[in-house]
């Protein structure tokens, strides 16, 4: 994500933390004691990946807190399937995983997003997952956990 700042400002500025907005949260605050992962992907125009693309998370000490924070940006008429993983072993102690996906599905394009958790049975883990999808856009989910909600794109301004 922090080369994606860089790069992309404008894009990471108009859609991260466009649908979950966690500021002022416990969970929120209890980043500055973990292990921060982020993740941003973007795909431009047109472009249909024949091959998915593939992350993988885990949790490699006790006591441990991850905060994992995705955005990907599928932009008009391109394709993409996106596959995550997240794991952690058993340790005597407790651990912790929080994790924010937001999705922007672009007009005419196409998203499909798997999620496959296989977290010790000592893990505590909540995830929000959110999508925002442009017209005639699809936006499907697949995987080992509750759903993802994809929202359609709103043609009103927010207030």
């Amino acid at each position: 994500m922090d080369d994606g700042l860089r790069e992309h400002e404008d894009l990471v500025r108009e859609h991260f933390r466009h649908r979950g907005r966690p500021s002022g949260t416990p969970v929120r605050r209890g980043e500055r004691g973990g292990v921060v992962r982020r993740l941003l992907c973007v795909h431009p125009q047109g472009v249909k990946l024949e091959q998915p693309l593939q992350a993988y998370f885990r949790i490699n000490e006790a006591q441990m807190g991850q905060f994992e924070r995705t955005l990907i940006i599928v932009e008009e008429g391109a394709q993409v399937q996106y596959i995550e993983g997240c794991t952690a072993p058993s340790y005597a102690q407790d651990s912790f995983h929080s994790g924010v996906i937001e999705i922007i599905v672009k007009d005419n394009a196409r998203c499909r997003y798997t999620t496959i958790q296989n977290w010790s049975h000592n893990v505590y883990n909540l995830v929000t997952q959110r999508a925002v999808v442009g017209a005639h856009g699809t936006m499907g989910v697949g995987g080992r956990q509750p759903g993802l909600q994809a929202h359609p794109r709103s043609t009103r301004a927010a207030t």
